[in-house]
């Protein structure tokens, strides 16, 4: 199978990548940074904030593995993560959707919950924690994953690939 990894050279990209490599999946790899050298995978460096990018990028895929995003709310300015975060998310799920692309998979973030980050700390209202938990995201980044978790989940009619 043939997927696109973005975010292929981030702290969890580069695990899935090791993964989906060693499960047989021809993997092309997106990120802004270069790979390492001894990857031995395709690799595009790329701007996926960019809708073109993002639309030449995953035409070709069975499936798209998005990582791709800011991965916390420290260091840059809360709209740059903001922006970086929905803005990537959106354009290559509009993409993987223009492309009839039928397997995406969307890695969000306990920061939806109001972890690890969150001030002040939310305990859990239920334990185990899981998707019927409430959103409690205290911080661009939280909410930012969120609102991933939304433009990936729409509804029904745009869902369809016929």
């Amino acid at each position: 199978m043939k997927i696109i990894l973005t975010g292929s050279e981030g702290f969890l990209g580069r695990h899935v990548a090791t993964h989906l490599d060693r499960s047989g999946h021809e993997i092309v790899g997106i990120d802004k940074s270069q790979p390492a050298a001894a990857a031995g995978r395709a690799h595009v460096s790329a701007d996926l904030a960019q809708f073109a990018s993002a639309l030449e990028l995953v035409r070709d895929a069975d499936a798209v593995v998005h990582l791709a995003a800011v991965p916390r709310p420290t260091g840059r300015t809360a709209g740059d993560v903001f922006h970086a975060n929905v803005a990537t998310t959106f354009n290559v799920v509009e993409a993987a959707r223009l492309a009839r692309i039928p397997r995406f998979v969307y890695a969000s973030s306990l920061s939806v919950l109001g972890y690890p980050f969150g001030q002040p700390f939310m305990p859990p209202e239920a334990l185990p924690v899981d998707e019927t938990a409430p959103i409690h995201a205290q911080d661009a980044y939280g909410l930012s994953k969120w609102l991933g978790e939304e433009i990936g989940g729409c509804p029904a009619q745009c869902r369809k690939l016929e």
